[in-house]
């Protein structure tokens, strides 16, 4: 009998570890350093050395999977010269998803905030198209020379969302 409830607790002990196990990921794009603890293994996909956008995805050998996805994203044009509030800007961002698109999206939810001296804004939500239905997290940070930079995660599991946006605040920005 020993034997066995030992041989369960080193199992479940193995299965809890994994189960918090976390993937170090190193981000250096223009303005931001950054090192979170993600739930998956990522790598770049894309780096558009015009705009310093990164696109990372999750390294998997199931081609049928949907990946876990962060983006960094800048966005230089919007804002500049305009007198554009940040969160008319995420609202319009939101609505190009919903309109252009054709995506359903519940669940919604916005958080003001400052991260060092700039103001930003954090948008979760479920989003959801005739086959899938993913969670997301955004977060938008207006920079002081109006250049918005964009924070994106999307997962099909929840919890890696909201690991995402726990490491947000670990963000540096130069």
């Amino acid at each position: 009998m020993k034997k066995y409830l030992s041989l369960s607790i080193f199992s479940i002990m193995l299965l809890l570890a994994w189960c918090w196990k976390t993937y170090k990921l190193d981000i250096e794009s223009w303005d931001i350093k950054w090192t979170p603890n993600l739930k998956v293994e990522m790598q770049v996909t894309t780096f558009d050395e015009d705009n310093w956008d990164l696109m990372f995805q999750e390294i998997s050998n199931d081609e049928n999977a949907i990946l876990d996805s962060l983006i960094i994203a800048y966005d230089y044009e919007n804002l500049r010269g305009q007198n554009i509030w940040l969160s008319s800007y995420v609202q319009s961002s939101i609505n190009q998803l919903k309109d252009l698109w054709d995506f359903t999206l519940s669940d919604e939810k916005s958080e003001k905030k400052t991260i060092w001296e700039y103001q930003a804004i954090l948008k979760t939500y479920k989003i959801k198209d005739s086959s899938k239905e993913l969670y997301a997290a955004q977060e938008f940070i207006e920079l002081k020379n109006q250049v918005v930079v964009m924070l994106s995660y999307t997962s099909e599991d929840s919890s890696n969302v909201k690991t995402f946006v726990k490491e947000l605040s670990t963000v540096n920005i130069n």
